[in-house]
């Protein structure tokens, strides 16, 4: 993770998360930016490595962690399905599925 986060496609990515507040109930504005860089640079790494036709756009990326976790990492959220377990984190991904 540490190498991949240091390439330049990382850092420099094509598509960079556009410059707008989410106007989402129970999101903190204050925090909605922290993760921009990672976001932005973690979303052209899986783009280029799966080689998209339409690759995945980062604001899409940022969306989905906003209404999934709120932009709190250590938010948990417990489902009516006992067999996936409690979702963790920002984009709340179940034990079943790691």
């Amino acid at each position: 993770m540490d190498f991949i986060s240091s390439t330049d496609l990382f850092l420099n990515p094509l598509l960079k998360i556009s410059n707008i507040s989410l106007d989402i109930k129970g999101v903190n504005l204050k925090n909605q930016n922290q993760y921009d860089e990672l976001i932005s640079g973690w979303t052209a790494y899986w783009n280029d490595v799966f080689k998209l036709k339409d690759p995945l756009h980062p604001n899409h990326v940022k969306a989905l962690l906003a209404t999934e976790s709120k932009f709190i990492k250590t938010a948990i959220g417990y489902g009516n399905n006992p067999k996936t377990g409690p979702a963790r984190g920002l984009m709340q991904i179940t034990e079943i599925t790691t």
